[in-house]
């Protein structure tokens, strides 16, 4: 198990790294989230998180930084951070 979890890190960072953001994407489930908290006992519910997203919100964020003209991107980063 923890080399399949450690596996999908790797595809996931990679995938991020190549600006696939597409293909990032379908690594997630439609009923999935993706959480990054502010300390490992936050609740997202109930307390802030840096991220919080479900797959609506990670869709709209993939749009923004592909579609939309974005200041903070110009230029471009090598890297996203989601």
């Amino acid at each position: 198990m923890k080399n399949e979890i450690q596996a999908l890190i790797h595809k996931e960072a990679a995938l991020l790294d190549q600006t696939k953001l597409d293909d990032w994407l379908a690594l997630y489930a439609e009923d999935g989230s993706y959480w990054i908290p502010m300390d490992e006992n936050c609740d997202p519910l109930k307390d802030s998180s840096i991220i919080y997203d479900d797959i609506g919100g990670l869709k709209m964020r993939v749009e923004q930084i592909t579609l939309q003209h974005r200041v903070a991107q110009d230029p471009a980063s090598g890297i996203f951070f989601i």
